[in-house]
């Protein structure tokens, strides 16, 4: 069983970068003029993804926490489980897994510094974005 982001939502799944491997990242574009304010890339829907790998001895995963971040000075990802709403982290319901994988909508957006001293320019920006849960055992 595995509880991963994927860029599609069927199967073969498009997973994203995690655990340090930056080959699949999560990116924004973001145009920055430094007029002032606060600039926000398109929104962008990806897929909480928990699939049954044949493993047998998980049933599903609680305690969900999403939480994007960055290093770069001047970004705040964002995330959002209704597109509409966006928080620092996000707490998906619980998933378990039978026969059927389940889907979960994740949205993803950044929001950018776009003041005259920030040292952002216009360009594509990616996160990492790590999903925390507890497995749990099958039948729960």
């Amino acid at each position: 069983m595995s509880l991963k982001l994927s860029k599609t939502s069927e199967s073969p799944y498009d997973y994203v970068s995690f655990d340090g491997d930056t080959s699949n990242p999560i990116v924004r574009s973001v145009t920055i003029d430094h007029s002032g304010g606060t600039v926000l890339s398109s929104v962008l829907e990806v897929f909480l993804v928990a699939t049954d790998e044949g493993e047998g001895d998980i049933g599903g995963y609680e305690e969900i926490v999403i939480t994007p971040h960055t290093e770069q000075e001047g970004l705040t990802w964002e995330v959002s489980l209704d597109g509409v709403s966006f928080h620092a982290s996000v707490e998906p319901d619980p998933m378990y897994v039978t026969e059927e994988h389940q889907i979960t909508p994740v949205f993803v957006r950044v929001e950018a510094d776009n003041s005259e001293e920030t040292p952002l320019n216009t360009g594509n920006f990616s996160a990492v974005i790590p999903v925390q849960s507890k497995q749990v055992p099958p039948g729960l």
